[in-house]
């Protein structure tokens, strides 16, 4: 390596693209050198309990033992790369772990190397098997950034200076009862729920809906980067009812939610539904970069060859980690150690509830929100999201960011993590927003 007197975060800020967010939970962050379960350690020896999980990535936690051998195995071979126009055998072996895990509907697999790529993938078999244009995405909704994700994505902040984006994206309301896209109305989940699949089924029936060429509706089962947004039970079986009625495909992302995460193998089987398509990335491999579209075979089995394609798809290393990841998570009985994880976080959630920034604690599995807001009305707070997770870093907790308005905390431990770590995490998170309550607001 150049040494370089100033140092590896002066060269980010000098030289690395302002684009990205190295700088976004600490402006002091540390430099991370090994890892192993929940923690990650820095070049001091000083540990981290990491509650961010890459964004929800490393499910299985840092350095576990079947990931590890089965990079380390591959790697052995030489055969890192052989690109799109060869078959190999930890591919197979992939295909063989996923489809074991999801519904038997659905036989067939477009590998991808992001949850944006994939998202593109699953926009583009939609508009290919039903020979429409139209799809319908929810408010709230967070699909990737690259251009076709971010067009169905709902976030103005991070489409409007790349406008115009891909035509033909509609989007609605999600159910999101603390922050109800009908006003006062719909303060309930059961009626927030409701509200919205009402104002889509008059989109759909209505001929001065709006709505034209309906391809499919993408739908993120939870919205995780929504800020663990949680719809009632039911609500999708709603979405697939309203498929089958208009002739729509249900595409499920699960991106964020898949591999255990939410105390299921994927989001979708609470509610018993078969989506045409599923999302997949993220906790896929738990490690490396690897995505995937799972799907029926009237959908994905009717392409002419190269339609989607790209150069690292499938690539030999990430496929054998995300078999191994597969594998894993069945023989160790982590999903059920998910509702675990689950049921330890909520335990602390009566004393957060108590401090005045905190208007809602919510979650499932190993996945949770923290919303913080002004103590005096509970408008959102954002701007006491990088203080609390700078101090975080400060005493050693990593904590995600997330929300329609980023003013949620995410806690998204890896499912291997123990109960006395789960215990230490959230005394650190109290701690923090107790200090942090005491601070004015923005507006004061």
């Amino acid at each position: 390596m150049i040494e370089d007197p100033r140092g590896p975060l002066q060269i980010f800020r000098d030289h690395e693209s302002t684009s990205l967010r190295t700088f976004g939970m600490s402006e002091t962050p540390p430099l991370l050198v090994a890892g192993e379960g929940a923690r990650l350690y820095d070049a001091a020896g000083r540990d981290y309990l990491d509650f961010a999980c890459g964004s929800g990535v490393t499910t299985l936690g840092h350095g576990h033992p079947a990931i590890r051998k089965a990079i380390q195995a591959q790697l052995d071979t030489g055969i890192w790369h052989i690109g799109a126009h060869l078959p190999h055998g930890r591919r197979a072996e992939l295909y063989q772990e996923l489809l074991a895990v999801l519904p038997a509907e659905l036989t067939r697999i477009n590998p991808a190397n992001t949850g944006a790529e994939a998202v593109e993938v699953a926009v583009k078999a939609a508009r290919f098997g039903t020979g429409r244009t139209e799809i319908i995405a929810f408010q709230g909704g967070y699909q990737g950034r690259t251009a076709g994700a971010l067009s169905v994505t709902s976030y103005a902040r991070i489409k409007r200076p790349f406008l115009p984006l891909m035509p033909g994206v509609i989007h609605v309301p999600y159910p999101y009862p603390r922050r109800s896209p009908f006003g006062r109305y719909g303060q309930t989940a059961e009626e927030c729920a409701a509200l919205c699949l009402e104002f889509l089924e008059q989109a759909l029936s209505n001929p001065a809906g709006g709505v034209t060429d309906p391809a499919a509706i993408l739908v993120e089962p939870i919205q995780a980067v929504g800020g663990v947004i949680i719809p009632p039970p039911g609500f999708l079986r709603e979405l697939r009812r309203l498929c089958d009625r208009y002739g729509l495909l249900l595409v499920v992302d699960e991106v964020f939610t898949g591999f255990a995460r939410t105390g299921r193998w994927f989001a979708f089987q609470y509610d018993g539904v078969i989506p045409d398509l599923v999302i997949l990335a993220k906790g896929l491999s738990g490690s490396l970069p690897l995505a995937a579209v799972v799907g029926r075979e009237e959908i994905l089995g009717r392409w002419d060859p190269g339609l989607h394609s790209s150069t690292f798809h499938g690539n030999p290393v990430a496929c054998a980690a995300a078999a191994a990841s597969i594998r894993a998570i069945r023989e160790e009985g982590l999903v059920e150690r998910a509702n675990e994880v689950g049921r330890w976080i909520t335990e602390a959630y009566p004393q957060l509830r108590d401090i005045p920034i905190v208007g809602d604690c919510r979650g499932i599995g190993a996945l949770h929100g923290i919303e913080i807001v002004e103590p005096e009305d509970g408008r959102p707070a954002p701007a006491r999201i990088k203080p609390i997770r700078s101090e975080g870093v400060h005493r050693g907790l990593l904590l995600w960011e997330c929300g329609w308005y980023g003013n949620v905390i995410g806690l998204v431990p890896p499912v291997v993590i123990s109960r006395t770590e789960v215990s230490r995490a959230m005394e650190i998170l109290a701690a923090i927003l107790r200090d942090e309550a005491q601070h004015p607001g923005e507006s004061a």
